[in-house]
């Protein structure tokens, strides 16, 4: 039997109203109120059950719904409000209003279920100081029975219970039938395009998926080990629901965080703290050993308050939390999850980790206990583990729960705490900042192009909370660590990256032979969607999609491979390199060979040309979200790679390759992703490559020609027996404090063994150098001169870094002796002059100065050279 169909005159008053601060509108009627309730809760219950065709739109699906239902939260909240303080007539006409709306025509018997929160709430009021009139109670308490029998018939056989249900004022259908109805009532794209109007700012967490290790500010839950889980619960405290969830955890035997809204706990009001009603639910979870958490005070956006106000949210629920505990909070999660990095920062400076999760059980849209489980393990299946999100607000997580736990000990989970530890303590870890280097301009190539595209803001697709800041950040080390010079970064971000702006980019303007020569670089990252479509062929063909593509046309706007493919073929640079940080599969690649440039493998790969690309996952996988300094995963690892840290063999340069066998078994171990990355079609073995700041610290002028023939001219020399080599530093500092306790030892290794030896500490005295200290980076710098006496590179660094730590004397022994090793090594005649005027030899220091500039008139030095010479007449 179906129920009466909603009247065409029923208010759709949801997105009239502006999402990104949640504002109430004022209403005409309380019956506006529930239509309006109505109204969310079908409008989530779509979106999650029609039905979407691939994990990005289920995710888009999710994070609306998860917005809708806190508006319907705050709406029914303001109707508890109403019934409580209202005077006692004014109240028994609210109640005949409610009870009288939920049997109306208006009303179908699925609809009853939004209306729960609101039922147990004023009958648990009821129980605790009684309110009602007989009336009133009869009827709260005839209309949660019908709604635990509307449950219990969605589990069960439609047929047992119809003619019941009918009996008590509602009519039954099935529940297929509701949702057919609700599919004659919406479509995605509408929902998915007022969404976005109404909420263009609104960060959304969780949507690219969601991990961090343990050692970052955001923990996302797959850092713990295989067959772990965190039970975690928001928006308590709640009298009943949370005392039967600490009674149920209390019987398993677990441990659970409670993120609690500090409205819950109490009030501050200056220096004076009052405790609710509800806060003993939190005093008795702490003497059960469970963790008391901050999900703010008022459960607001918090990336929209003032510096001010978010400090406050933050602050005044630690006060009442310190006032139930007796200790300090040090965990916290960000409502909705929408996070930034001033919010990151504010509650790292409060002393609290921002906790997300990652495996969601939506027991905020399911009124359904047995499909909460199902769901949780479904999850489990596939991500092994996880933190789980719950509300220990709600009656049908009370309900679930017990199966629930069930359900993970037969399955052999354990419960641990967000460390992957036994449950006894949250510790509080936090991230090492990471040194910067100055920039320094390539030695290898003419001029370094870069595209720089990051989508948040889409028009159909999920807002992404990551993308922008990922391509921020690429750039900042690109311009500042690499030397791309500004007007050579092209930046795409947000409507900016159309799939027609990002196609002008790719086939005109860094395919213009007159712009891009063909010995210049071009590096091009995405942050984005990636989507993979499976052809009828069988083939899987990847996707990016840029800001303007459908969702479910996405491949009428959005960039193949193949596309990708043409593009790098019409690029005319040298070296074109790829790196997406989406996922998808169905990329024609074959596996770069090789590892970090050395010797003639350097002149080989950078004369070569080279098609690369590094993906950062493959098809049906989630983007991670939640890596360092509010990047994701994928991109927080491949900048520290490019900070140095992917620079395997320590020589100083990284090719793409060191770069993707640096990134991937990082973001691998840290996420579900598995990043891939290769040669395109057409490469011809060379690599992209990027020098390291600095390569050679002082040289950042050689062209590519002057810098090869160096390197032949390295080689060269290396072949030089050991024992002259060693003769050559006899009469130095070194010879009489390293070489005698090791001569016979390094005698014995190979070329090649002591090539490596010295690359070893060479790269770690450019690390101390760039951190400015000069101290161990000499006595690294000593180390590699006693593997490798003839390297010109290590011997010009060792005499800049003496010049820097104003040791002069030694300094122009080793810049001279680099001339010796190398004598087209054009800058270090500018160093060696600077070192003559530090020692006020300034006669001599003219030469050097003339003859640099002779054989590089174009030096940026060229003003302050001049301005020394002409001072000399």
């Amino acid at each position: 039997m179906l129920a009466s169909r909603l009247k065409n005159t029923v208010i759709r008053l949801l997105l009239s109203v502006s999402l990104t601060s949640f504002a109430l509108p004022v209403l005409s009627s309380e019956v506006g109120r529930y239509e309006q309730i109505v109204e969310l809760n079908r409008k989530v219950l779509f979106l999650l059950s029609s039905g979407a065709d691939n994990a990005v739109a289920t995710q888009r699906d999710t994070f609306i719904s998860r917005n809708y239902y806190y508006y319907k939260q705050q709406l029914l909240e303001q109707a508890l409000d109403d019934f409580l303080t209202l005077p006692a007539n004014e109240r028994a006409i609210k109640v005949n209003q409610f009870y009288s709306f939920l049997h109306s025509d208006q009303v179908r018997a699925a609809d009853a279920i939004s209306f729960i929160d609101l039922i147990d709430n004023l009958l648990l009021e009821h129980s605790q100081a009684p309110y009602l009139s007989q009336t009133e109670l009869r009827q709260l308490r005839q209309l949660e029975q019908q709604i635990l029998v509307i449950q219990d018939t969605y589990q069960t056989d439609i047929t047992e219970l119809t003619s019941a249900l009918v009996t008590r004022g509602l009519e039954l259908e099935p529940w297929q039938n509701y949702l057919d109805f609700l599919q004659t009532q919406y479509t995605r794209n509408d929902i998915y395009e007022e969404f976005n109007q109404q909420a263009p700012a609104l960060e959304q967490p969780a949507v690219r998926g969601a991990e961090d290790n343990s050692k970052s500010d955001l923990v996302w839950g797959y850092g713990i080990p295989d067959k772990t889980v965190v039970l975690t619960f928001d928006d308590g405290p709640h009298n009943r629901n949370t005392a039967a969830i600490l009674d149920t955890l209390k019987e398993f035997n677990v441990k659970a965080y409670f993120f609690a809204v500090g409205k819950n706990v109490g009030s501050v009001n200056g220096d004076a703290v009052k405790l609710s009603k509800s806060s003993a639910q939190l005093q008795r979870a702490l003497s059960e050993g469970h963790i008391l958490a901050n999900h703010s005070f008022s459960h607001p956006v918090l990336t929209k308050l003032s510096d001010d106000k978010q400090k406050k949210e933050l602050e005044d629920t630690n006060t009442l939390l310190k006032t139930v505990s007796g200790i300090d909070v040090t965990s916290f999660r960000p409502p909705y999850g929408a996070k930034n990095d001033q919010l990151v920062q504010l509650s790292r400076e409060t002393g609290m980790r921002s906790i997300m999760w990652n495996i969601d059980s939506k027991d905020w849209a399911d009124p359904m206990p047995e499909s909460i489980v199902k769901r949780v393990m479904a999850d489990l299946a596939t991500k092994k583990k996880g933190i789980l999100l719950f509300h220990d607000i709600h009656k049908q997580t009370v309900q679930a729960l017990p199966e629930l736990l069930k359900a993970l000990d037969e399955e052999g989970y354990k419960v641990v705490d967000i460390d992957g530890n036994p449950f006894d303590s949250v510790n509080n870890k936090k991230p090492a900042e990471q040194p910067t280097a100055a920039p320094v301009a390539s030695q290898l190539y003419g001029n370094s192009w870069a595209l720089v595209i990051g989508v948040n803001k889409y028009r159909y697709w999920p807002q992404l909370s990551y993308a922008v800041n990922d391509a921020h950040g690429v750039k900042e080390v690109l311009q500042n660590k690499y030397g791309f010079e500004e007007e050579r970064i092209f930046t795409l971000l947000d409507e900016n990256a159309s799939r027609e702006n990002i196609t002008e980019h790719l086939a005109n303007i860094l395919s213009d032979p007159d712009r891009v020569k063909p010995n210049d670089r071009v590096f091009i990252f995405y942050a984005g969607h990636g989507m993979t479509r499976v052809l009828p062929s069988g083939r899987n063909l990847g996707y990016i999609i840029p800001f303007d593509a459908e969702l479910d046309k996405f491949h009428s706007k959005a960039i193949s491979m193949t596309h990708l493919q043409d593009f790098s073929d019409m690029i005319p640079a040298k070296h074109v390199y790829f790196v997406m940080d989406s996922c998808y599969s169905g990329i024609a690649l074959t596996r770069s060979g090789g590892r970090a440039a050395r010797s003639k493998y350097l002149e080989e790969i950078a004369s070569r040309q080279a098609r690369q690309i590094l993906t950062a996952g493959g098809a049906d996988q989630e983007v991670a979200d939640g890596g360092a300094n509010g990047h994701s995963v994928f991109t927080g690892m491949l900048l520290q790679g490019l900070e140095g840290a992917a620079d395997l063999d320590q020589n100083n340069i990284i090719t793409a390759s060191e770069l993707g066998a640096y990134v991937s078994p990082r973001v691998s171990e840290n996420s579900n992703q598995t990043p891939a990355f290769g040669n395109l079609v057409g490469s011809e073995g060379g690599e992209f490559l990027f020098e390291l700041a600095p390569v050679n610290i002082s040289d950042a002028s050689l062209s590519e020609e002057e810098r090869l023939k160096a390197e032949i001219l390295k080689l060269e020399k290396e072949n030089i027996i050991l024992k002259r080599q060693i003769a050559e530093l006899s009469n130095t500092q070194i010879a009489h404090n390293l070489v005698r306790g090791s001569l016979e030892d390094i005698s014995q290794l190979s070329l090649t063994q002591r090539k490596l030896k010295a690359n070893e500490h060479h790269g770690k005295g450019l690390k101390f150098y760039t951190e400015k200290d000069y101290k161990n980076a000499l006595s690294e710098l000593h180390t590699a001169l006693m593997y490798n006496p003839s390297n010109p590179g290590i011997t010009n660094d060792y005499g800049f870094v003496l010049f820097r730590d104003k040791q002069y004397k030694q300094a122009l022994f080793w810049l001279e002796k680099t001339i010796e090793l190398d004598a087209k090594r054009i800058p270090v005649y500018l160093n060696i002059a600077d070192t003559l005027v530090a020692l006020n030899q300034l006669s001599e220091a003219v030469p050097y100065y003339q003859y640099y500039l002779e054989v590089y008139p174009d030096s940026p030095l060229k003003d302050r050279v001049d301005e020394f010479l002409n001072a000399r007449g």
